[in-house]
C-alpha cells in the first residue's frame, strides 16, 4: 500500500508542474464561476417576467444546467491527462525504473489512477462547490435549504462518471504507443458516446446494451430516477437514492473492472 500512494503521490507532482494542466484547471474554476453567473442572471430575468414559478428555479434553472458543463469539461480533462500520463510513462522508460524495484506492476497503474482521481476529486468538487456558490451569491438559495444535499450528491454522481472516462483513457494510453493515435482514439470515442446514444437510441437492442458500459448512459440513467431529474424536487431524495444507488455501484465496479484490464496489459508491457 505503502508504494501505491508514493506513486500516487509522484503523479500528483508530476502532473502540478504541467503548465497546461495548471492553466486548464483554472480555466475551469473561471467557467465555474461564470456558469454561475450566468445562469444566477437567468433565474432573475425569468422571475421579472414569471414572479411566482412553479417549480424552484435555483435547481430547475440553475443546478439543473450545471450538468452538461460539468460531465463535458471533466470527463475531457480527465481523458486527456489518463492518455498523456500512460503515454508519457512508456515512450520517457520511467516505467522501466519503477519495475526494476521491488514493485508489482498493478502497484504502477493503480497508483497512477489514485493520483489523477484525487486531482480530479477535487477539480469536481472546486467546479461544482464555484457553480453553486456563485448561484447563492449572484441569486440566492432554494426554498428549501435541506435540498442543497443534492449537490454533494450531484459531485458523487459526477466523479464515478469521471472516473470512468480515466480508466478507459488510460486503457487507450497502454494498448497504444503513440500519443497522436491514442489522442485521436480517445477523441473518437468521446464524440462517440456523447452523439451515438441519440442515434442507437431507435435500436433497442443496441440501446439496451450501451444502458449498461456507456458512461453517458449510465450517468443520465443515474441522475433520472422515474422520469425526473435528481434537481426535480417532485421527487423525493430519499427515491432518487434508492433508484441511483445499483447504478453509481455498477459504474464503480466497471471502473474496476477496467483497471483490472489495464494491470493486466501493462503487466504483459515489456519495458
Amino acid at each position: 500500500m505503502r508504494a501505491i500512494t508514493r506513486i500516487a503521490g509522484n503523479e500528483v507532482s508530476i502532473i502540478l508542474r504541467q503548465p497546461i494542466i495548471i492553466a486548464v484547471f483554472a480555466i475551469l474554476l473561471v467557467l465555474a464561476v461564470l456558469h454561475g453567473l450566468g445562469h444566477a442572471l437567468m433565474i432573475r430575468s425569468g422571475l421579472a417576467v414569471n414572479p411566482v414559478p412553479e417549480v424552484d428555479p435555483f435547481f430547475d434553472v440553475g443546478v439543473q444546467n450545471i450538468v452538461w458543463p460539468t460531465s463535458v469539461y471533466l470527463s475531457a480533462v480527465a481523458m486527456f491527462i489518463g492518455i498523456l500520463s500512460s503515454i508519457d510513462e512508456k515512450s520517457s522508460g520511467a516505467m522501466r525504473v519503477l519495475i526494476a524495484k521491488p514493485l508489482y506492476r498493478r502497484d504502477i497503474v493503480v497508483g497512477k489512477f489514485l493520483g489523477i482521481s484525487l486531482l480530479m476529486l477535487l477539480l469536481t468538487v472546486a467546479f461544482v462547490s464555484l457553480f453553486v456558490a456563485s448561484l447563492l451569491i449572484f441569486y440566492g438559495g432554494p426554498q428549501s435549504p435541506y435540498e442543497l444535499i443534492r449537490v454533494p450528491a450531484y459531485m458523487v454522481v459526477l466523479y464515478v462518471y469521471v472516473m470512468f472516462f480515466l480508466a478507459i483513457s488510460m486503457l487507450i494510453g497502454f494498448v497504444c504507443n503513440n500519443v497522436y493515435l491514442a489522442l485521436g482514439l480517445a477523441g473518437l470515442f468521446y464524440w462517440s458516446d456523447l452523439t451515438m446514444s441519440g442515434v442507437f437510441s431507435v435500436i433497442e437492442e443496441i440501446n439496451k446494451f450501451l444502458n449498461y458500459i456507456s458512461p453517458v448512459h449510465v450517468l443520465f440513467k443515474a441522475l433520472y430516477v422515474n422520469d425526473h431529474s435528481m434537481f426535480d424536487l417532485l421527487l423525493p431524495f430519499s427515491e432518487w437514492i434508492s433508484g441511483a444507488l445499483p447504478i453509481v455501484v455498477w459504474s464503480a465496479l466497471l471502473v474496476i473492472i477496467i483497471l483490472l484490464v489495464n494491470s493486466y496489459l501493462f503487466s504483459r508491457y515489456d519495458a
